[in-house]
């Protein structure tokens, strides 16, 4: 969702799908350790959803779906995504 949104994707295509399963794939710690689990830590989630974003929006990029361009794609994804902020605690 992140690399469509990024990227003004006017619709989403399989060829988007298969680029953000190939990225996700990649951090799957079981391509390391055969007993390892299939999806990555939820450490590593900013960096993930980054990467995967990119790979989205490239792919609709290169697909002429979208005028956003590459360079202003990475600018794109890092202003859409979502930081926590807390504010602080006042206790009564």
């Amino acid at each position: 969702g992140l690399g469509v949104i990024a990227s003004g994707a006017r619709r989403v295509t399989d060829a988007m799908f298969s680029a953000a399963a190939r990225v996700l794939s990649e951090f799957a710690p079981a391509v390391n350790d055969p007993d390892g689990p299939l999806f990555p830590s939820l450490e590593n989630v900013r960096e993930i959803s980054y990467r995967v974003a990119l790979a989205v929006g490239t792919e609709a990029v290169q697909a002429g779906l979208t005028s956003t361009t590459i360079n202003s794609l990475e600018t794109a994804i890092a202003d859409k995504m979502w930081s926590p902020q807390y504010r602080p605690l006042k206790l009564r």
